[in-house]
């Protein structure tokens, strides 16, 4: 009961003593108010270490946005090439494999949001904050129904399939669930995007759309590029993915994006 703890925190390994805090939570909280400062402006030139560590673990919980940037962008350049070289066959045909791609390239630009809800909703999980998720994913299923109902009828209605009126609601309502999540993460000052964050989101996206181009380019040209390919749709869907994987990580390796020692740490993890 009277032991001290002493622990070694910082770059310099700084000895500080930790003593036992046996204020109630809400006065503890209420006299060290005067003594916070802004993040990151009020840190002190010792405490810079602070914001790297901070600013590359938020880099590290949005590195599935590294993978998820690129297959949203195939999603939505080949929806229908992917689902004819993957399914058509048999009773599946050419004219079905079209029909699902309209409905695929709307879910396609839905999937960053999709993973970035399940990036950022454990945020206020970890602060026992379970209601504010749940209301936010009320709000969001209320306009997916509601939306995609008035897209699916008002489609009908113009002589076109309503069905991909459904797949605009769900992306839509996902985009409206992770932006809700990130304003009210920002807003209760739980979560600053660093600079480093930024930095590789944007270049993620440069990896991304730059690979899209090259995709796009092959389904466009589809009489330069089917020569030097082996017969058989499966067989070009995986020939189309590996160019666009390799296109990609030499891209995202090459602008910062992705690091050769983070994927020599996760292999090693």
């Amino acid at each position: 009961s009277h032991r001290r703890w002493l622990r070694l925190v910082g770059e310099r390994h700084d000895l500080q003593l930790w003593q036992p805090d046996h204020r109630p939570v809400a006065s503890a909280a209420k006299a060290n108010a005067p003594n916070r400062r802004p993040y990151p402006s009020g840190l002190r030139p010792s405490e810079m270490w602070v914001q790297q560590a901070i600013e590359a673990a938020g880099a590290s919980h949005l590195q599935g946005m590294a993978l998820t940037l690129p297959a949203a962008i195939a999603l939505m350049i080949a929806p229908s090439f992917l689902i004819s070289g993957l399914y058509e066959r048999g009773q599946f045909t050419a004219y079905d494999a079209k029909m699902a791609g309209m409905a695929l390239v709307h879910f396609g630009w839905g999937v960053p949001a999709f993973v970035l809800i399940k990036v950022l909703a454990p945020a206020f999980f970890a602060r026992e904050d379970t209601v504010t998720p749940m209301r936010y994913s009320i709000a969001s299923v209320i306009i997916n129904t509601l939306l995609g109902a008035a897209l699916f009828f008002w489609l009908q209605s113009t002589g076109r399939p309503g069905f991909p009126g459904l797949a605009i609601a769900t992306s839509l309502a996902g985009w409206m669930n992770a932006a809700a999540l990130l304003y009210g993460l920002i807003a209760r000052g739980w979560y600053r995007p660093g600079l480093l964050l930024v930095k590789r989101l944007t270049a993620t996206l440069f990896a991304s759309l730059a690979m899209g181009g090259v995709l796009g380019l092959m389904i466009a040209s589809p009489d330069w590029v089917e020569p030097w390919l082996p017969a058989g749709g499966f067989m070009h869907v995986l020939i189309f993915v590996a160019i666009g994987l390799l296109t990609y990580l030499l891209l995202a390796v090459a602008s910062g994006a992705i690091r050769v020692s983070d994927l020599r740490r996760q292999a090693r993890s």
